[in-house]
């Protein structure tokens, strides 16, 4: 098959490597895909064609810059506009959108209209709240929480077009052919908008389990007590992460957590002064963005994983820190449960002392930490990006009689 992907990641060409979870997806998807020996067009970036060939997914692609003016997140629009420009409907069999966001939606489904074929999208993250405008305007403005004073104004016009585009969105979602929820819940949420069932359809994310486990450098020495993996951002809950690390200090003054992932802007910049300001320079580690043997090696050389995460579909890094052997602490998120199970350490969302508490206890108790480490196992070799791939293909091929 033919496939045309569409990957609008809006960066300069130049920019820091950062990595989500829906765009590790789309690659390591792709490059199954390929394997399987069907042809993959990518137009993108050039900083999304840099992120692909640097996890390894080298496949035809036509690129653009985008513009580095910003107009209140009307940029976007201009930016569509350039990539549909660059698309060259040749004969392919669908389109493959790898993300719900604006521009990924928006994007595709200008493509679906020029090339008249099939869209084939991932719905990865989408929340009761925004199916109504009351609960996209409240969502758009709590964002600002991190911003102080003028700032917060200044960002007011720019959220409020964040909703616009949500609506929007909202709208063209229905008009995509087939449907991958990265969640059962995801995909009540998808009934709940008015799409037939028919077209939605619950296909977890993945992680490259033999892969992870072939990585043994690390295992022997336990030099952090814990271990992040993700972007340094609201969402993810970073700030309460290390607000219950300067608690734990307290009653383990050599304990050591590293931080794996890249940030920028005001909340990564909140995220260093309150270690600086907390003194906590010597138990937190900022490492940033690694490469893959670092970033595994790092996970391996920790006792447990903790993630305070927000908001997440599938959450790639607490199944990769499962397929490292580390127990898992994590904020109470619906999802986790029908992945996850009771194999996770439960906290209350937002609950940075029970945070804290559930550290300590976890940290002491290794019959605890053996048994969750053999269960992690189990459950992420669940999760191996070549069944996701194989599945979502029977699946394309069957309903798009291709």
């Amino acid at each position: 098959m033919r496939v045309l992907c569409l990957f609008p990641i809006f960066r300069s060409g130049t920019a820091k490597l950062m990595l989500s979870g829906a765009e590790r997806q789309f690659i390591e998807i792709c490059k199954r895909w390929c394997q399987l020996g069907n042809e993959i067009q990518v137009v993108a970036t050039d900083y999304a064609k840099r992120l692909c060939e640097n996890f390894g997914l080298e496949v035809s692609t036509l690129t653009f810059e985008p513009v580095k003016i910003k107009l209140v997140g009307f940029e976007d629009l201009i930016n569509v506009q350039k990539l549909c420009k660059i698309i060259n409907c040749d004969k392919f069999d669908f389109i493959y959108c790898p993300n719900e966001s604006f521009e990924y939606i928006l994007t595709s489904a200008l493509a679906k209209n020029k090339c008249r074929i099939p869209l084939v999208a991932i719905i990865n993250q989408i929340l009761p709240e925004d199916l109504y405008f009351l609960g996209l305007l409240k969502s758009a403005l709590s964002y600002t929480q991190y911003r102080r004073g003028l700032t917060y104004f200044q960002l007011v016009p720019r959220r409020l077009f964040f909703v616009f585009k949500k609506k929007i969105r909202n709208i063209l979602i229905q008009k995509i052919d087939l449907i991958f929820a990265v969640s059962g819940y995801h995909k009540k949420i998808l009934l709940r908008m008015g799409i037939d069932a028919h077209r939605i359809y619950s296909i977890p994310s993945g992680i490259d389990y033999h892969h992870i486990r072939s990585y043994e450098r690390g295992r022997e020495y336990k030099k952090f007590d814990a271990s992040f993996l993700g972007a340094i951002i609201p969402r993810k809950g970073v700030l309460d992460l290390i607000k219950a690390w300067s608690i734990v200090v307290q009653a383990k003054k050599d304990a050591k957590l590293v931080l794996i992932g890249s940030g920028q802007g005001y909340y990564f910049n909140e995220v260093k002064k309150f270690i600086l300001k907390h003194h906590l320079t010597k138990n937190i580690l900022m490492k940033g963005f690694v490469s893959e043997e670092m970033k595994y090696r790092l996970l391996k050389q920790s006792k447990i994983f903790v993630f305070p995460s927000y908001l997440e579909g599938f959450a790639q890094a607490v199944c990769e820190a499962m397929a490292c052997g580390l127990p898992v602490i994590a904020y109470r998120l619906p999802v986790f449960r029908e992945f996850y199970d009771d194999n996770i350490v439960y906290v209350d969302v937002g609950d940075v002392k029970g945070l804290a508490s559930k550290i300590l206890e976890l940290l002491k108790d290794k019959p605890l930490q053996k048994r969750m480490r053999q269960a992690g196992y189990k459950i992420a070799e669940r999760y191996d990006w070549n069944n996701i791939a194989k599945q979502q293909l029977e699946i394309i091929k069957r309903n798009l009689q291709l």
